[in-house]
């Protein structure tokens, strides 16, 4: 059975997939003054603590004296929950409430042993970790962790029955809103950019409750129970109002003193305008980054408690120039654990389609170098496809017994770096980074690894291999060089006693890292996974294949395997180069049968780089782009690129281009120097 949980801020949802989707009504003792429609089937992310007993969702909603809502957001360090005078680690309440949903579940016929767990789009590498361990800690194994917009996507697809090339996601839940553009390529989902906001539903509740508060007078301080019952009350406020037909309709609210005051949806959208408009930014910057047109997007979605506010549909629906899907067709609340459901069926093979999942933060390893200190060396950086592997030789400082190996992740990018060495604005408009405060908050040092230097006579050459799997989980490995040993091989674990802690130093020094390339312990040459075995250390020139283009050489009907072929004949010419294949997205619809899926893994497992959606030229330009920043690189094709020509003056130099033929299974690459544009 395949099985999909939506592990959200407020709420838990969970769906399987059998024939299609079932939703689980796993919030079926919703309490009376919670009976709203379709609450039945979420439960609440809410814990509480009375007297010894452990209360989870509507129970502890409707009968704990304290509680505790968005539990995952205080899954990104050693947090812990203060309830009365006890003290709980976030992580325990986690895998608690997955525990009670499993329970819930069970009383519903359904035994959760597996299922696909969603999370965030933005999330730190320990979010992620923390995440599955809480749901295996349960008894669930994670099948895969997929985030949230691509499992609102492959449910709506899904639930349509339309492929669209490209969709937007407006996720407005309860912690955060999330904005993501995914493209679809025969229900190949790639989320393509991801923005967000902290400004969530809670943060909502809070400006209706000033509003009240301003309206009855009143600005008592209430007790922690006075508090819970003011903040349930006002969420409850807000559905209704955002359910109500007549805006000039007052509705009631009784604060805890007793106080009772009427709020019309006119009011609360008037008091709160300003900050639904703000909700509307990262759409806005979405399309300015990717320089797109509303009418580009093929359709929009909003998912997310938040996204049943009337205003805000109506502000979106304005800003895209059309209707956003009526909540007739897809539930906000559960639409998110359908499309893990769905994602899980097809892990299970038991339906077509796959996705594909971007890391959000790069991944890199400590340096040091005697006259300026620590430093830091990317290996994975952010924005890839994962599963992802990447390696990097490194050697010692000295010779000596064994040496630490640090991994820092961070969510600093070097597009932000160039413009902040001093306290103004740079001309990008980036704000400044200040590494003294906020910035040292990017950086987090991951896990420590003791390497063991197995010739102690001499500085130890390794080769660091950095894996990060579908679900975001980090992988390490190392080998000695000279003796191809493996010394070490382990996955980060972040619950390691001083795991987390922030490191300035290192913070400081990846702004460095945007100007300059680190050295020692020193990198010596990087080896990627796209298409041949990383332990080649890559000498020879940079190999740049046009998959699109030599697909069709030689044979009636293009296929992938052809391709395939080309690039081994390649490999085995250019035994010290990395050879990239690059392809359009649409030439899968080119393929058949077999060859199709394969050539779908490719995408998936980062052996072919197909271009963004709506890029400006498509493949052809990609592959130049490449190879005009790699000096030392050849393009393989034959493609005569004339609309090229005149801003990659090299493509005519003879020495960059190759041309490729094949014939009785054999292919001869010769240099080329293409026809130039004829004249008008």
């Amino acid at each position: 059975m395949s099985i999909g949980i939506d592990f959200g801020t407020s709420n838990f949802s969970v769906s399987r997939f059998v024939d299609d989707i079932e939703v689980i009504p796993i919030g079926s003792d919703v309490p009376l003054n919670w009976n709203f429609e379709n609450f039945n089937q979420f439960f609440p992310s809410v814990f509480s603590y009375n007297d010894g007993d452990y209360l989870y969702g509507w129970e502890a909603i409707s009968q704990g004296k304290e509680m505790t809502q968005a539990v995952k957001t205080l899954l990104t360090g050693h947090q812990t929950i203060g309830i009365g005078n006890k003290q709980f680690s976030a992580d325990k309440v986690a895998s608690l409430l997955f525990r009670a949903v499993a329970e819930k579940s069970k009383e519903h016929g359904l035994q959760i042993e597996e299922a696909v767990v969603t999370i965030p789009s933005n999330i730190s590498a320990r979010t992620r970790y923390r995440t599955k361990s809480a749901a295996g800690l349960a008894g669930i194994r994670v099948k895969a962790l997929i985030k949230e917009p691509t499992a609102a996507a492959i449910g709506y697809a899904h639930k349509i029955g339309v492929d669209h090339e490209n969709l937007l996601v407006f996720d407005w839940g309860g912690g955060t809103i999330d904005v993501t553009l995914l493209e679809n390529n025969h229900s190949f989902y790639t989320e393509i950019i991801s923005l967000g906001r902290p400004i969530g539903g809670f943060m909502l509740d809070y400006y209706l409750g000033e509003l009240i508060q301003k309206k009855t007078k009143n600005k008592k301080q209430y007790n922690k129970v006075q508090e819970k019952e003011f903040k349930l009350a006002v969420e409850r406020l807000k559905i209704n109002l955002s359910s109500v037909q007549d805006p000039n309709e007052e509705l009631p609210i009784v604060t805890p003193e007793g106080l009772e005051v009427g709020v019309t949806r006119k009011e609360f959208e008037r008091e709160l305008d300003w900050f639904i408009e703000s909700a509307m930014e990262p759409v806005k910057e979405i399309l300015k980054k990717m320089r797109l047109e509303p009418e580009q997007i093929d359709d929009f979605i909003m998912v997310g408690g938040s996204s049943a506010i009337p205003l805000a549909r109506e502000k979106l629906s304005e800003l895209m120039k059309s209707e956003v899907v009526s909540r007739e067709i897809i539930n906000p609340f559960t639409l998110i654990s359908e499309g893990a459901a769905v994602a899980a069926a097809q892990i299970d093979e038991k339906i077509e389609g796959s996705y594909s999942v971007l890391s959000d933060l790069s991944i890199g390893v400590a340096t040091h170098k005697k006259e300026e200190g620590k430093g830091y060396q990317v290996i994975i950086p952010a924005g890839v496809s994962l599963p992802y592997k990447e390696s990097q030789l490194f050697e010692s400082k000295n010779a000596k017994d064994a040496f630490q190996l640090e991994i820092y992740e961070t969510a600093i990018k070097p597009v932000e770096l160039e413009n902040t060495k001093t306290n103004e604005i740079g001309k990008r408009g980036k704000i400044p980074l200040d590494l003294s405060t906020t910035d040292a908050d990017k950086t987090v040092l991951l896990g420590k690894f003791t390497v063991q230097n197995p010739d102690k006579s001499k500085k130890t050459q390794i080769k660091v291999t950095l894996t990060v799997d579908t679900s975001g989980i980090l992988h390490v490995s190392a080998i000695d060089t000279a003796s191809q040993a493996e010394i070490l091989k382990d996955k980060v674990d972040f619950y390691e006693e001083n795991s987390g802690l922030n490191d300035p130093e290192i913070t400081s020094e990846i702004e460095i890292q945007a100007k300059k390339k680190m050295e020692t312990i020193t990198p010596l040459t990087s080896s990627r996974n796209f298409n041949r075995d990383v332990s080649a250390i890559h000498t020879g020139p940079e190999i740049f294949l046009d998959a699109s283009n030599v697909a069709h050489e030689g044979i009636a009907t293009p296929t992938f395997e052809h391709v395939e072929s080309c690039r081994n004949e390649l490999n085995n010419l250019y035994k010290n180069s990395l050879i990239h294949v690059i392809a359009d997205a649409t030439f899968l619809h080119k393929l058949q049968g077999d060859d199709k899926k394969r050539f779908s893994n490719a995408i998936k497992n980062n052996e072919v780089i197909t271009p963004a959606a709506g890029a400006i030229g498509k493949a052809d330009r990609l592959i130049l782009e490449f190879a005009n920043r790699k000096k030392n690189s050849i393009v393989v094709s034959n493609d005569s690129f004339q609309e090229f020509q005149v801003e990659f003056p090299w493509l005519r130099t003879g020495d960059r281009l190759s041309g490729a033929k094949f014939l009785d299974g054999i292919w001869v690459f010769q240099p080329r120097i293409p026809p130039a544009p004829r004249l008008a």
